[in-house]
């Protein structure tokens, strides 16, 4: 998942991210937790919890911008096939013409075939540093055709039309999903928002909360059930196609 992110490690930055966001957790889970070995455990704990997330984003990130270039790369390689050229050099076209992250992948695929490395192998190689699904597609036309023949030019034509078709289909569905997806994270933040607003207006209005000796435990049963409630929101808000 890091590799596919396409993130680079600075070992400086990321102690100091680290250490900074250590110290934001602390004073945040003191505003509800008073004990000092709790709010330490939660924000050591959650820290791996924010860079997996960060990885997350930064990998479905990638993932999405290199599908959205992925039937202009795909009619690149047509246009040059048509042309006359071979597989090998219209690859290395696309490398050469489209900027990253499609072209440093199709560049890493072109050195692949260049070193001798089977198009079959390669093409296995770039959907696993890829992880995009739609990949896949590709790497199956350009696998069967080698081994049954027929217009390459012309299937990865007929392909290049699917993922356009696809790709509108995902957009019109992400617009429709809108106004649940943005429910579900006004739901999600309204009750952090009522309650700093209630101990702004009324600052001893939580007190007897505090003074019961629960309050760790009431925060942390609500906490599980929004999260169980957020999953669930997110569940119903995207789909799959």
């Amino acid at each position: 998942m890091f590799a596919q992110s396409g993130l680079k490690i600075d070992w400086g930055r990321i102690i100091l991210y680290s250490v900074a966001f250590l110290l934001f957790a602390w004073f945040v889970t003191g505003a509800i937790l008073s004990q000092p070995i709790l709010r330490g455990l939660i924000a050591i704990a959650s820290l791996p919890l924010l860079y997996f997330f960060i990885v997350l984003y930064f990998r479905s990130q990638r993932i999405n911008r290199f599908l959205k270039q992925l039937p202009d790369a795909l009619d690149v390689i047509t246009r040059s096939l048509g042309a006359g050229h071979p597989l090998p050099t219209s690859i290395s076209l696309v490398a050469r013409e489209m900027p990253d992250p499609i072209g440093s992948e199709f560049g890493i695929l072109s050195d692949e075939l260049t070193y001798g490395t089977d198009i079959t192998v390669s093409m296995r190689n770039m959907v696993e540093r890829v992880g995009a699904d739609d990949l896949k597609l590709v790497a199956v036309s350009i696998t069967v055709q080698r081994g049954t023949g027929g217009n390459l030019a012309e299937i990865l034509s007929n392909l290049s039309d699917v993922l356009r078709q696809r790709q509108m289909m995902k957009a019109k569905i992400k617009s429709l999903s809108a106004e649940g997806r943005m429910t579900s994270w006004i739901m999600l933040g309204f009750p952090f928002f009522l309650y700093f607003m209630i101990s702004a207006l009324a600052p001893t209005y939580f007190d007897p909360v505090w003074e019961s000796g629960y309050a760790d435990v009431i925060f942390a049963i609500a906490a599980v059930i929004m999260t169980i409630g957020m999953i669930v929101l997110r569940k119903i808000v995207n789909f799959d196609f």
